[in-house]
């Protein structure tokens, strides 16, 4: 069993990296060599003449056997620090746009909510804002055309009676404040996930 390693979430995203390059080009190996002719000699085993077929493809399937087991230890290495990561994200507090939240949901609130998630989709949280804004600019029209009716009278306290005014349902306040918040959020984001993840040990 090996020994526990420490490492910072910034040095183990590094290191995920380079273990999902390793399985590419492991990958790659194991589609070119896995499966061969059987009335050939396979080039991983020895092609030499005095070395019969099935001699170099029992060589051979020892080093796609060998490929195999890398990809194994490659990928275990890389769920590991992946649970790790998560693990930290879940429990290390930060501050953004004002707000104390953990990692873990600060990603998500980047993923779904202010970005556009996985699927391209629109904001969620900005197409909310604007939503509001699309009522508010709405709500503001069908005053102006109510109040049209009223505009033949002179007498601006008898016109005032009658005026109507948008009835907000939200106050715009609410709003602007969230707005500024998503604003705020995007562009401290990925500044404040760098700084943590540098400093942020995990144990693998």
């Amino acid at each position: 069993m090996t020994e526990p390693r420490k490492m910072t979430i910034a040095r183990g995203l590094t290191r995920m990296k380079t273990l999902q390059a390793q399985i590419v080009n492991i990958a790659n190996q194991i589609e070119r060599y896995a499966a061969w002719v059987d009335k050939e000699k396979h080039p991983l085993g020895d092609t030499s003449a005095s070395t019969d077929i099935k001699r170099n493809h029992t060589q051979a399937a020892e080093q796609v056997a060998s490929l195999w087991q890398s990809y194994e230890d490659l990928s275990n290495e890389l769920i590991n620090i992946q649970t790790a990561i998560n693990r930290a994200n879940d429990t290390t507090i930060i501050q953004i746009a004002g707000k104390t939240m953990t990692i873990a949901q600060a990603k998500v609130i980047e993923d779904r909510i202010v970005g556009k998630g996985n699927k391209g989709l629109p904001s969620l949280g900005f197409g909310v804002v604007n939503a509001y804004r699309n009522a508010v600019a709405m709500a503001d029209r069908a005053v102006k055309n109510y109040n049209q009716q009223y505009s033949s009278i002179k007498e601006e306290s008898v016109k005032a009676q009658h005026m109507a005014d948008i009835a907000y349902m939200i106050p715009a306040k609410s709003v602007e404040a969230y707005s500024n918040f998503l604003n705020e959020f995007s562009i401290e984001f990925n500044a404040t996930l760098n700084e943590v993840n540098a400093v942020t040990e995990i144990t693998v």
